[in-house]
């Protein structure tokens, strides 16, 4: 029972998120796919503190919320990206494989100038 609980709970919680991005301009798909991109930086949100206050320490508190802060930022430029794409893409009749090949070159680049950010 607990566990539909919680399931219903982030259900609701991603649906209500939608409605709000609907109300920016996207689509209803399109604003479940933002309103996902929340859901990582919630379920660490969680999980996270209770690692961290063992610790104690004011600097791993920091450092959580900072690199949940960077998360939550760069999934939801990349979901706004990504969609930007698809309605440049249908827009203009582009056929699903250019698409998808498309897309995942993006991802690649996104990968790449984020593992070079964190390496520098």
């Amino acid at each position: 029972m607990k566990k539909v609980i919680i399931s219903s709970y982030w259900t609701i919680a991603v649906l209500l998120i939608s409605l709000v991005v609907m109300s920016l301009g996207y689509t209803f798909p399109e604003s479940l796919f933002i309103a996902a991109t929340f859901l990582p930086g919630a379920f660490f949100s969680l999980y996270f503190p209770e690692r961290i206050s063992r610790s104690g320490s004011v600097k791993d508190t920091l450092y959580v919320v900072a690199g949940i802060l960077v998360v939550e930022i760069s999934l939801i430029l990349s979901a706004h990206f990504v969609i930007l794409e698809m309605r440049n893409d249908f827009n203009a009749g582009v056929d699903s494989t250019k698409f998808c090949s498309k897309i995942t070159l993006y991802c690649t680049k996104l990968h790449i100038f984020y593992a070079v950010q964190i390496v520098f």
